[in-house]
């Protein structure tokens, strides 16, 4: 006697529910029902009774200053973009994204936004039990501050060797010592020179300032 075999059958899809879900991570979903259940060997089972789907409100609400863009990725967004010797290029996808960022004329700092001038700056570091410069990052490392204790804040002075440095708008700005035009040995500016290339990349404003200062010094020291 042969078995009968009844295979699943279901109903239409019903109506998408409403958007739901926090800002930028929105679903929505629809359902159908089972109007047959299988029976029988090799009866085909039911297929999914619930689809979800991403969906976008027309707008959502943003913490102040933020404000909703709908091209949120945009760049610059956050101040690690604008700085000099950071690796985190910024490089927007293919496609805009919705979302929450800062005004125009501010960019993300830690949680925050603040206006660009106002961007905090990567500190040197040195291995205080070497005189061997230690680069603040490699080529295969980003350089990790997490807080902003951890940063040097905007027009905040550094002396690196002869060099006074300063913050400005997420990068220092560094200029040769008068002091040290005629006290300090050409040796020591090349020194200086290795540890500011190791500390800050081909920041060509600051390097420009010591080649300036080289040349200077070797006219002091002939004469």
């Amino acid at each position: 006697m042969a078995h009968l075999v009844d295979d699943c059958v279901v109903g239409e899809w019903g109506p998408w529910t409403d958007c739901q879900g926090n800002c930028g991570t929105e679903e929505q979903n629809r359902s159908r029902e089972v109007v047959q259940q299988p029976s029988g060997p090799n009866a085909i089972p039911c297929p999914a009774l619930i689809e979800t789907k991403k969906c976008q409100r027309v707008e959502c609400t943003c913490e102040e200053p933020m404000h909703w863009d709908s091209c949120a990725n945009a760049c610059p967004y956050t101040c690690d973009h604008v700085r000099e010797t950071s690796l985190n290029e910024c490089i927007m996808d293919s496609d805009c994204k919705p979302g929450c960022r800062c005004p125009t004329d501010m960019l993300l700092e830690f949680g925050e936004c603040v206006p660009a001038h106002q961007c905090s700056c990567y500190p040197p570091s040195e291995d205080q039990h070497s005189t061997t410069p230690v680069p603040i990052a490699s080529s295969t490392e980003t350089p990790v501050f997490t807080n902003k204790s951890s940063m040097m804040k905007p027009g905040e002075v550094i002396r690196i060797g002869c060099q006074e440095c300063t913050c400005v708008a997420g990068n220092l700005v560094c200029n040769i010592m008068e002091s040290c035009l005629t006290t300090t040995t050409t040796s020591e500016y090349q020194y200086g020179f290795k540890m500011a290339k190791a500390h800050l990349g081909n920041n060509m404003r600051f390097l420009s300032c010591i080649v300036r200062a080289l040349s200077k010094i070797r006219r002091i020291s002939s004469s």
